[in-house]
């Protein structure tokens, strides 16, 4: 009886072991999605910086933003794009996302 017992538990913790590093994997490769994401979000701050009236910087900020879940951010990116270009078609319909959220 306790030779199926010890069984049992070494099964279950293989088992928990093998989740446990497949989730950990997971973390790891959205932490990479994340950072990669936040990447280039600094990358279009650094061109609104230079450039203010450039309104795909501020609607591609606003996309990746969207993804990194900070909408907020989002819809300010988003918002100062269509005031650079009320007729901006790509920043119209993420504002129709956005306003969902």
């Amino acid at each position: 009886m306790a030779i199926l017992i010890s069984l049992v538990l070494v099964i279950g913790i293989a088992f928990f072991a093998v989740k446990t590093y497949q989730d950990l994997t997971q973390v790891a490769q959205i932490n990479s999605q994340r950072q990669n994401l936040q990447g280039k979000a600094n990358f279009w701050q650094a061109i609104i910086d230079k450039y203010d009236g450039y309104k795909d910087a501020y609607f591609q900020k606003a996309v990746l933003e969207y993804n990194l879940g900070q909408i907020t951010k989002a819809k300010d990116d988003n918002q100062k794009a269509l005031l650079l270009d009320p007729n901006f078609a790509d920043a119209k319909k993420l504002e129709t996302v956005l306003e969902e959220k």
